[in-house]
């Protein structure tokens, strides 16, 4: 989770209605760091090998199954239509949002009769499964473009309390 703290003096506001505005603000840096953060991760989907080829139960050399280290086409999609940021929450003095996978693909099981989850697929790519290899893809893209992030967010909030103070 990424934390920016501002020095008080950039806040010019301090009645209630002027703190709304600021918290406005706030969710418009955050809205833009997401975007960074989501279009990393997109990027890094894309990235990912596919086979679209019925998976057969091998074993190597060792007697252990193989595990797969791709993913279908139906399941990337999916995970490129379903990755979105949340609508931001606003507790206390805080802004936060969540970046994730909704929806399902067009991959359909026995198991899933309306298609995979995509944040159960996300998740087994991420992490691994039994059968699956881990091959982490958010992780390396969100470490690789945090402090981007950050610093634009940090930017935009910046920016946004200029002209605020410039307007008043």
């Amino acid at each position: 989770m990424a934390r920016i703290v501002f020095d008080s003096e950039l806040f010019a506001y301090k009645k209630l209605k002027e703190m709304e505005q600021v918290e406005d603000d706030m969710s418009g840096a955050l809205y833009k760091g997401a975007g960074i953060v989501a279009d990393a991760v997109r990027a890094s989907i894309e990235s990912l090998p596919v086979d679209d080829q019925p998976w057969k139960h091998e074993t190597g050399e060792d007697g252990r199954q193989q595990k797969r280290s791709t993913i279908t086409s139906a399941q990337k999609s999916g995970l490129l239509d379903g990755l979105g940021i949340a609508a931001h929450k606003k507790t206390d003095d805080s802004v936060h949002t969540r970046i994730g996978f909704h929806d399902y693909n067009s991959h359909y099981t026995m198991e899933h009769p309306n298609g995979e989850p995509n944040a159960l697929v996300a998740r087994s790519i991420e992490s691994g499964t039994s059968f699956r290899k881990k091959t982490p893809f958010v992780r390396p893209a969100v470490r690789k473009v945090k402090a981007v992030a950050i610093e634009a967010m940090e930017k935009e909030f910046i920016e946004a309390q200029k002209r605020r103070i410039k307007n008043a």
